[in-house]
C-alpha cells in the first residue's frame, strides 16, 4: 500500500507536502522513511524523509514561473527497497496583474 497524500501546496519558492503513513497492517517491514520527488518545469528535487515523519517542506528557490505545474511523488522505503508511489500535481499561483485593464 502507498502513503496517502492529504495536502500538497506549491508556491513560487517552496513545496509543502503532508501525507498519511502506510498503515501498520499493510507494511512489508519497518518503514525507514519516505522518498519525496518534486518535479517542476525546470528540474527535479529528491529528498529522503527519515522515519515516521508525515510532512515535508522543500525549498525550490526561484525555480518556477507563475502557474507552472509541479508534480510530487512519494513512496515509503524499508530495508528491502521502495514501495508503490503516490502522485499529485498542482500549479504555482498565478501572477498578479501588472496594472488595471486598459
Amino acid at each position: 500500500m502507498r502513503p496517502r497524500i492529504v495536502d500538497f501546496v506549491a508556491s513560487d519558492d517552496f513545496v509543502r507536502l503532508t501525507w498519511e503513513a502506510v498503515p501498520i497492517e499493510n507494511r512489508n517491514g519497518i518503514i525507514r522513511g519516505y522518498r519525496v520527488t518534486v518535479t517542476t518545469s525546470r528540474r527535479s528535487y529528491v529528498v529522503n524523509v527519515d522515519g515516521d515523519r508525515q510532512n515535508e517542506t522543500l525549498s525550490i528557490g526561484n525555480d518556477t514561473s507563475p502557474y507552472d505545474p509541479v508534480k510530487v511523488t512519494i513512496r515509503a522505503f524499508t530495508s528491502a527497497g521502495y514501495g508503490p508511489a503516490s502522485f499529485a500535481t498542482t500549479r504555482t499561483p498565478q501572477a498578479a496583474p501588472s496594472g488595471p485593464p486598459m
